[in-house]
């Protein structure tokens, strides 16, 4: 037990840190939203063993704590939890934040009988709760919602006593809530260990995005959104050292021309369009486009009409998010203000 608070001494000094933050946490941003939900679809096997491991060890605790009464079981059984849960959020890099729900599903279906009679004195409140709450009785409550649709099914009074009925919600849920919110680069390294086939190897990390070969196969050209440059690896030997061009405000995309040999990369910093040698990655000429929207932007050039048309994905509605311009003067032949 005194290991139990000391870890939630620590636990509670992060989550008061973090609530003075929480509206900036990147969950809760449009971008950050979309990052989480690729996260969570692109790691399924590595989520599932993250449930199975939170499920059978919330079921270990459950199982060795009834030796004690009931309400020191709950309470051993939460706390422990918390602790657990918060050190391993922390651990992942996970905001403590996230793990309050998962805290708190758990509370409310492990809660004893007489605790939760407590805050529901009223049966007729404790009705009204159960079938108005919709999506949140059945997760918060899953027990007590179960023996309610029971006794509108039969007319009759009904509760569950079996100690499996009362626990396996209160495992299930909360492991599943956990396994899904965590964020973490450890669990895409569990499903590339899982799901990658012998004959694939890593050649290298990192915050990679755009990748193209050369017109000869032997170079690979990467959008580096950890350096913030263009990045060409040599294919035959991935060991040796990458040629990195002059910084590129972390642009996710580049264009290729293999006939000019050219590198196209737009610097939203600068507001300029670069261009690059493609065989030495050396810049060689900029061309000013003040007027773009911010966002992540798409580059197409067109040696037939000797053009180059570059869109933005206009996260914020400002500027211009399309302009087609001469790739010889860099003079804009056409725009649009709407996409």
């Amino acid at each position: 037990m005194l290991l139990v608070l000391y870890f939630l001494r620590h636990s509670i000094a992060d989550w008061l840190l973090l609530l003075r933050e929480w509206h900036t946490d990147s969950l809760f941003e449009p971008i950050g939203l979309t990052t989480f939900i690729i996260s969570v679809a692109g790691t399924p096997l590595a989520r599932a063993i993250l449930f199975g491991a939170f499920a059978c060890t919330l079921a270990t605790m459950y199982v060795g704590l009834r030796l004690l009464s009931q309400r020191w079981c709950y309470w051993s059984t939460l706390a422990t939890f918390a602790a657990m849960a918060t050190l391993i959020f922390h651990s992942t890099e996970t905001s403590p934040l996230l793990a309050i729900p998962g805290i708190v599903l758990l509370a409310t279906n492990l809660m004893p009988d007489d605790l939760f009679d407590r805050l529901f004195r009223r049966p007729r409140l404790r009705t009204t709760f159960v079938a108005v709450a919709v999506g949140i009785a059945e997760l918060f409550l899953f027990r007590h919602y179960a023996a309610w649709i029971v006794r509108l099914w039969t007319g009759r009074p009904f509760a569950f006593s079996n100690g499996l009925a009362i626990a396996l919600p209160a495992i299930l849920i909360p492991s599943a809530l956990m396994s899904v919110l965590i964020e973490s680069h450890y669990l895409a390294r569990v499903e590339q260990a899982l799901r990658m086939p012998s004959s694939a190897r890593i050649v290298d990390r990192g915050d990679f995005n755009w990748v193209e070969l050369d017109a000869t196969k032997k170079h690979l050209f990467v959008a580096d959104r950890r350096l913030g440059s263009i990045l060409r690896y040599d294919v035959a030997d991935f060991s040796r050292d990458p040629l990195s061009s002059v910084h590129t405000a972390w642009a996710q995309s580049f264009a290729y021309d293999p006939t000019a040999a050219r590198l196209y990369v737009y610097n939203h910093e600068s507001r300029q369009l670069l261009v690059l040698d493609s065989n030495t990655l050396e810049l060689k000429r900029s061309i000013p486009i003040t007027d773009l929207s911010i966002g992540d932007t798409w580059i197409a050039p067109d040696r037939k009409t000797n053009t180059i048309t570059i869109a933005s994905e206009a996260d914020t509605k400002d500027g211009v998010p399309f302009f087609v311009l001469d790739l010889s003067t860099g003079a804009q032949l056409d725009h649009t203000y709407t996409l």
